[in-house]
């Protein structure tokens, strides 16, 4: 019987890598870290029954704003380094079967087995997987997405996000 194999080449743009690079932000516990602390502060200025609303909302404005500051200029120059390293090196190419994913990016290999995968993350632009908790690998979306799904399943990694978008 003849393996299932799926090859997939990310042929990169530097507004996919940036939409990637920040869409992986919510996935992380930073990210999640951060909705929660928002939701909690914005949950705290509502229950004031609006008595000063402008004040109320001020320290969420201002926490945002710098919790933003941080993050993005850094996802920003991860997504551009990904991107001269693309253009100089080639794309990367990703070989998937149901028992590993390897990954060829720049003149460097890595080759997982399944059960070393933290976990797969769908998102409407990019498929992410997890090496670890914070370090991902990331697909672009495309025609593949059936088969490659297909393949993490049989595998038994944990898939997250919007079941209904493939």
């Amino acid at each position: 019987m003849a393996q299932d194999i799926l090859i997939i080449r990310c042929d990169r743009t530097l507004s996919g890598l940036r939409r990637s690079v920040l869409g992986m932000y919510r996935w992380l516990p930073d990210g999640v870290l951060l909705l929660a602390t928002t939701i909690l502060m914005a949950a705290m200025c509502l229950s004031d029954h609006g008595r000063n609303p402008l004040l109320n909302w001020m320290p969420m404005l201002v926490f945002i704003a710098v919790m933003l500051a941080l993050v993005v200029p850094r996802y920003l120059k991860i997504a551009r380094k990904l991107y001269l390293q693309s253009r100089e090196h080639g794309p990367p190419e990703f070989t998937v079967t149901a028992e590993r994913i390897r990954c060829d990016n720049a003149g460097n290999s890595a080759d997982l087995k399944w059960d070393s995968v933290h976990s797969v993350c769908v998102s409407p632009h990019t498929l992410y997987i997890f090496v670890n908790r914070r370090c991902a690998w990331f697909v672009p979306r495309g025609a593949h997405d059936e088969r490659f799904l297909a393949m993490v399943r049989k595998a038994n990694v944990r898939v997250r996000g919007p079941k209904g978008r493939i």
